[in-house]
């Protein structure tokens, strides 16, 4: 079964390369063994921009121990640019988190599909 899946269930600007979804606000995904998600880059800001944006997963939200990196984004370097990714074998919790970012400013959104095979 594919149900619909927003991590950023509004547009989300990023300004610093440290920035990161709040943990009180990772999303819980144990119902779902796949997701596909796309990364929707909607505006770039600044000179030479570029974003790298990775998924963590981890089993608790009351600190960053024991959170692992899941396969990065691809950078984008323009707005109105996209890519689409399945992750697998995650934990409990997804969030996103900044890897790398030059320019000014990107705003975003992360959605997709997540589906459960049992």
């Amino acid at each position: 079964m594919a149900v619909f899946f927003e991590l950023t269930d509004k547009p989300v600007r990023v300004t610093a390369a440290s920035d990161a979804m709040e943990l009180r606000l990772a999303k819980d995904v144990l119902e779902f063994d796949e997701l596909d998600l796309t990364l929707l880059v909607l505006a770039v800001e600044g000179g030479s921009p570029s974003l790298t944006m990775v998924l963590e997963t981890g089993n608790q939200i009351d600190s960053t121990n024991g959170w692992n990196l899941l396969p990065a984004f691809a950078a984008r370097t323009t707005s109105n640019s996209s890519e689409l990714k399945n992750f697998k074998n995650f934990q409990r919790f997804l969030r996103w988190k900044v890897s790398a970012l030059t320019g000014t400013a990107f705003t975003f959104i992360i959605q997709g599909v997540g589906r459960r095979w049992a």
